[in-house]
């Protein structure tokens, strides 16, 4: 159940983002809210063991003819590490980004990486073909 909670921790972020920037709030505040999540997910994918990590299984998503096709995510011990490299690199992104702090639209671009580390992240998380594609 860890990864349902990283997805939706980084697609909340996001929405809050722009939320908060549409009422007016500091960049700075902004950076620091979606930095810090980012951070905590970071420190949960350090701390939390593997192996009690559970699948996202859709089964069956769709059939084709007799065989039952499913969707189906994981953090398991072969994509943990990829996972962990992926957070850790936008960690580092976000944690650079502050000092080219320039315009106003800095947000978007933040909001930008992240969806798609997000879309990274559930990419190395397919179990089957069937869940990349």
């Amino acid at each position: 159940m860890i990864l349902p909670i990283i997805l939706t921790a980084l697609f909340l972020v996001v929405g809050i983002a722009y939320i908060l920037k549409a009422r007016g709030v500091r960049l700075p505040y902004v950076w620091l809210l979606i930095a810090g999540v980012v951070f905590a997910i970071w420190i949960l994918l350090l701390f939390i063991p593997v192996e009690n990590t559970r699948p996202i299984a859709i089964d069956p998503w769709f059939r084709i003819s007799d065989k039952s096709v499913s969707l189906s995510y994981s953090i398991n011990p072969d994509n943990w590490e990829l996972i962990f490299l992926l957070i850790g690199m936008l960690l580092a992104y976000l944690m650079t980004s502050i000092v080219r702090l320039k315009s106003s639209d800095n947000y978007q671009l933040w909001a930008l990486v992240v969806v798609l580390f997000s879309a990274g992240i559930l990419s190395i998380s397919a179990d089957t073909l069937w869940s990349l594609v």
